[in-house]
């Protein structure tokens, strides 16, 4: 990753938030406030952002997700309106998260979800405690 990505990487690293240690909720976490769903069906989480943060052409703002322990995850990540076509995505995990990981998809859905791409993450007993994973999509008009 050039020095680049790391520095506005690095400025848009937030704090945790604290509801995680209340409720006990994974949250999803961004500089900006972001809106999604989050269900739990047969082991998976699903998460969907559904109000990216304001982008443009070109890859998005870093998400960090921290995914719930025991659980696989489905992932997507929505395009701005302004380029609203999902060309790539990309995904970086802490060590936690690494162990057992199998990525079993990483794609662009089809039909209602074609402004996404979506990730697909499997481990043999759901993901370990303190992971943490970070999810940017490439977007084009």
């Amino acid at each position: 990753m050039s020095e680049y990505r790391w520095t506005r990487l690095a400025q848009r690293v937030p704090t945790l938030l604290i509801a995680a240690a209340v409720f006990g909720t994974s949250p999803l976490m961004a500089d900006n406030a972001a809106s999604f769903e989050q269900h739990i069906r047969n082991g998976t989480v699903h998460v969907t952002v559904k109000a990216p943060v304001a982008g443009g052409v070109g890859w998005q703002s870093y998400f960090k997700y921290v995914p719930p322990k025991g659980y696989n995850l489905l992932f997507a990540d929505t395009c701005p309106d302004v380029a609203p076509v999902p060309v790539n995505g990309a995904f970086n995990t802490n060590s936690a998260a690494k162990a057992g990981l199998s990525l079993v998809a990483n794609y662009r859905p089809t039909g209602e979800g074609a402004a996404s791409w979506s990730w697909s993450m499997n481990w043999p007993a759901g993901a370990p405690a303190n992971s943490l994973i970070s999810f940017s999509v490439y977007c084009v008009k």
